[in-house]
């Protein structure tokens, strides 16, 4: 019976294993949902780049500025102390870079012995077999393989994914303003039409296919000034990374569906294009 007391043992770490990922995944979610990234576009405002997680919130766009020194103070001279330390520092700084730049140098003199070994190496077996060294492929010839089905495989993943990925994305506090100037009052009411035409158009779109909260857009025409028409942004955006998982992994399994499609429709074509020996002609 000790073979079944080992087979215990290994089921029992083997489900100890899974728990730990199960809660190790859990606990890496519940931290990651906790991360919020926020953006604040603005024409006629500052724009703001701030990180939020939980109650803290961190701003990284702009910066605070300096305080600015007093003038009233005068400049103090740094003491000998400080000079030394500078002074070595600089050459610390200096003999680093000079290891590395020797580091470089010495990669590159192996790099260079390496491909001079492989040439030879290629020009020996030629030489031996009879046969030419393979020739390295031009960008031409990768174009021209099967593999950039590879290629159609993640344009059509990205198409895919376009949808959900445009939706992970909430716009809160949307504001807009379009206010329509002409010449004269009949070129502003050509111009005005205009706007509402398009703007019946893209608002209905807009709202399907993006995550838009509170908003409030207007157009306006001003028949009483003359000049060209201007405009008034401020958008705030927010994203929870935690949200780009899923939307990885769908990228990942439609990549892998195109990708089994497309080599197979490549394959079919060389199957079916495929020269026969005797010239493609029937004997008979």
């Amino acid at each position: 019976m000790a073979w079944l007391w080992v087979v215990l043992k290994i089921v029992l770490i083997v489900l100890a294993v899974l728990v730990g990922l199960v809660l190790l995944a859990l606990l890496t979610a519940l931290v990651l949902s906790l991360f919020r990234i926020s953006v604040r576009f603005s024409n006629f405002r500052e724009t703001l780049l701030t990180v939020r997680y939980g109650l803290i919130r961190l701003r990284i766009l702009p910066k605070k500025p300096k305080k600015p020194k007093k003038s009233g103070e005068p400049a103090r001279e740094p003491t000998e102390r400080e000079k030394a330390r500078a002074e070595k520092k600089k050459q610390r700084k200096a003999a680093r870079r000079k290891r590395w730049r020797a580091r470089f140098e010495k990669w590159q003199s192996r790099r260079a012995a390496r491909r001079q070994r492989k040439k030879a190496r290629q020009a020996a077996r030629a030489a031996k077999t009879g046969r030419r060294p393979k020739r390295k492929k031009s960008e031409a010839d990768w174009l021209s393989e099967p593999k950039k089905g590879r290629a159609r495989a993640l344009v059509e993943s990205a198409f895919d994914v376009l949808p959900r990925a445009l939706k992970l994305i909430r716009f809160d506090n949307v504001e807009y303003e379009l206010t329509v100037r002409g010449e004269t009052p009949a070129q502003t009411g050509i111009r005005y039409g205009r706007a509402a035409e398009l703007f019946g158009i893209c608002y209905p779109q807009a709202m399907e296919r993006l995550r838009i909260g509170r908003h409030n857009v207007r157009v306006n025409a001003d028949f009483a000034s003359r000049g060209e028409s201007d405009h008034r942004v401020d958008v705030t955006a927010r994203l929870r990374p935690i949200r780009l998982f899923g939307l990885l992994v769908r990228f990942f399994f439609s990549f892998i569906k195109y990708k089994k499609l497309y080599g197979s429709r490549e394959e079919q074509t060389r199957q079916t294009f495929k020269m026969k020996p005797n010239g493609g002609k029937n004997n008979g």
